[in-house]
């Protein structure tokens, strides 16, 4: 882990990160069918958190939103190679400060 960056993913190279992970991590990982894997909360208005090492994407995971002061984190994943490294513990520590609003 070089250095980690989290972004809500609003616009398409953002989104195809998103899909890139999930990809790596579940249909070329654990042979999970990509009909299987994109259900019907992906889609134009789903939000998606895509976190970034150097660059490339290495982790996902879907938002949503429960109350006007609740979010809920879900289908989250990383790539190959990932676990372990630390990423989640970042993502704590530089999630759980932010203002919800910057995410939804």
């Amino acid at each position: 882990m070089k250095n980690i960056v989290f972004m809500r993913a609003s616009e398409e190279w953002q989104r195809a990160g998103a899909y890139s992970v999930r990809i790596q991590g579940m249909n070329c990982r654990y042979h999970i069918s990509l009909r299987d894997e994109f259900d019907g909360h992906d889609g134009d208005g789903t939000l998606y958190i895509v976190a970034l090492d150097d660059g490339y994407p290495v982790a996902t995971c879907r938002l949503y939103e429960i109350t006007n002061d609740t979010a809920s984190l879900g289908r989250g994943g990383g790539a190959p190679g990932v676990q372990g490294s630390g990423a989640r513990q970042q993502g704590g520590r530089r999630g759980g400060g932010l203002d919800r609003r910057a995410w939804l």
